[in-house]
């Protein structure tokens, strides 16, 4: 992990366990370009001044900015890097998220922040969160903002102010409304909307940019092997021209992107059914579940509901 020292901007590099060394943590909308220390670009780019400054007055000694701290040239550290990034935001001591855009808090709702794929694990993932808006003006913290941020972005308050309600280990949420958490949400390159979520499901893959959609459907099949949340099929299809949704056969199971989990932001895991692991083979998903036949159709009983019904479990239309 390479870290900038705030005195001299220089990068060093730190080798073993996150815990062995502090630093803050700073969250942006990316750049294209990188800055390398040897030629002196560090030092005229702001928001890089701003966070070093504040990581001293804070009495903070490094930090970790993704555009200098990542040789995004070699692909062995760029997959490393985006494999580990969760971690190395939940082990910052404070993560600055500066919003280039925002003046006060008046705008603060409309931040491209708020839109932007990579930002979801970086509002989650830290303890503590402060926003800065132009000029590096505070704009307040994430406790402070919990309401605010809460409507914005449709995530609970406990999983703003809590992060280990997002542990591996957590059921306080399921995966589908997880997923609700990064629907509408963008990135530059598809892959990256699914490589941007591995943190938060806990999973680890190796990157492969030109796979396009194909991204998300690994990413689906490796929260599958890790977990017997069987919300992850409970995704709507949309019609594209009219963002309806619509009824059909489900096939595939798996979603094509997050955008699908919109309305599952309400379903909660369940255990009316006991949870069974299921399985991937080269023909598709195995998976052993109650069967309910109903006018020529039959639907596949989930190990999850919505919160506020009565009706029971969530279930497949398969045909």
């Amino acid at each position: 992990m390479r870290l900038i020292d705030v005195d001299t901007l220089q990068i060093e590099e730190f080798i073993g366990p996150d815990e062995l060394f502090s630093y803050a943590i700073l969250s942006h909308l990316g750049e294209r370009r990188s800055y390398k220390i040897e030629d002196g670009q560090m030092q005229g780019c702001l928001k890089i001044g701003y966070c070093c400054e504040q990581a001293k007055h804070d009495n903070i000694d490094y930090v970790w900015i993704d555009i200098c701290c990542i040789d995004k040239s070699s692909s062995a550290e760029l997959s490393e890097a985006i494999n580990s990034v969760y971690r190395w935001y939940s082990k910052a001591e404070i993560c600055y998220a500066y919003l280039d855009d925002v003046a006060n808090l008046d705008e603060f709702c409309s931040a491209r922040w708020f839109t932007r794929g990579w930002t979801l694990q970086e509002l989650l993932a830290p303890r503590k969160i402060y926003f800065y808006g132009t000029g590096w003006t505070l704009l307040g913290s994430k406790r402070s903002l919990a309401e605010t941020l809460s409507k914005v972005t449709r995530i609970e308050t406990l999983a703003l102010t809590n992060p280990s309600t997002l542990s591996e280990y957590s059921q306080h949420f399921s995966i589908a409304e997880k997923m609700s958490w990064a629907s509408r949400r963008k990135t530059t390159r598809m892959e990256d909307r699914a490589y941007s979520l591995m943190g938060l499901f806990h999973v680890n893959m190796p990157l492969l940019y030109g796979e396009g959609a194909k991204a998300f459907q690994r990413l689906q099949q490796e929260i599958i092997r890790e977990s017997t949340d069987q919300s992850i099929l409970a995704w709507q299809w949309i019609e594209d021209d009219t963002d309806s949704r619509i009824e059909c056969r489900r096939e595939p199971l798996l979603a094509p992107s997050p955008d699908y989990f919109v309305d599952s932001g309400d379903i909660v895991p369940c255990n009316v059914l006991s949870p069974m692991h299921p399985t991937l083979t080269a023909s598709g998903l195995n998976i052993h579940v109650p069967l309910i036949s109903h006018d020529y159709c039959q639907h596949a009983v989930l190990n999850c509901r919505y919160k506020n019904s009565v009706i029971g479990p969530v279930a497949l239309n398969l045909r």
